[in-house]
């Protein structure tokens, strides 16, 4: 059985038309660039953002987390060339250490008249010194001065 359906057809003027429909496409969520803008955040609220949702981002990952973030951030600031110099230096400041170190000992034996048979080289590494000195936990760089200090002390023991 068919049924009979009335439709009514609305139709507005050339004048009313704009007023009544919306022409500019913003009920498809397109935003306007000047709308877009003023919502991306600023580097301040990003890093509000950043603070607040710190433990939410997963540490590891290659997008969205701290060790991508540690990467893309380590690359834009040449990280990796600063800490091939960091590293070099810190290999400089051991050498010297080490040589310092030899020449008080030598200084040492020199006023005291006597040896102090400190065998090898004096490195963290010597056996000498690890008997009288461990590192405390956390200890970075080795102190090789308070290591002889406490060998020396032992020695007069």
């Amino acid at each position: 059985m068919a049924q009979k359906i009335d439709t009514k057809k609305k139709v507005f003027d050339k004048s009313q038309y704009p007023k009544t429909i919306n022409t500019q496409f913003s009920e498809l969520g397109i935003t306007s660039i000047t709308d877009a803008i003023e919502e991306t955040p600023t580097v301040e609220e990003f890093f509000q953002l950043y603070d607040e949702m710190f433990y939410e981002i997963p540490a590891l990952g290659n997008k969205n987390s701290h060790q991508y973030l540690v990467e893309t951030s380590g690359e834009y600031i040449n990280f990796e060339e600063n800490n091939e110099i960091v590293e070099a230096l810190q290999q400089e400041i051991t050498s010297l250490r080490e040589e310092l170190l030899n020449t008080q000992v030598e200084l040492a034996e020199t006023v005291s008249g006597q040896s102090l048979n400190i065998p090898g080289s004096l490195t963290p590494e010597n056996e000498g010194i690890l008997s009288v000195y461990k590192p405390l936990k956390g200890e970075i760089p080795f102190d090789i001065r308070k290591a002889v200090i406490l060998y020396l002390k032992s020695l007069n023991d």
